[in-house]
């Protein structure tokens, strides 16, 4: 999901997230990711995943 006017001002985005250009990850994202990682359970061991699973059950944000 892509909030709109985001390849407006990112044209040549590639869909990744590895660098921080101001992507918009929408809650309904935010929930998928936190999905996929709790499908891991050994990640349960890294607190900076925990922290990053309970940033993303808030809901939608944007990468800078």
């Amino acid at each position: 999901t892509v909030c709109g006017g985001l390849y407006e001002v990112l044209p040549d985005w590639d869909g990744s997230y590895f660098y921080n250009e101001g992507q918009w990850i929408e809650a309904e994202d935010a929930a998928n990711i936190v999905s996929a990682l709790e499908r891991e359970p050994k990640l349960f061991n890294n607190l900076d995943i925990k922290n990053f699973i309970n940033f993303c059950r808030k809901g939608a944000f944007k990468i800078w």
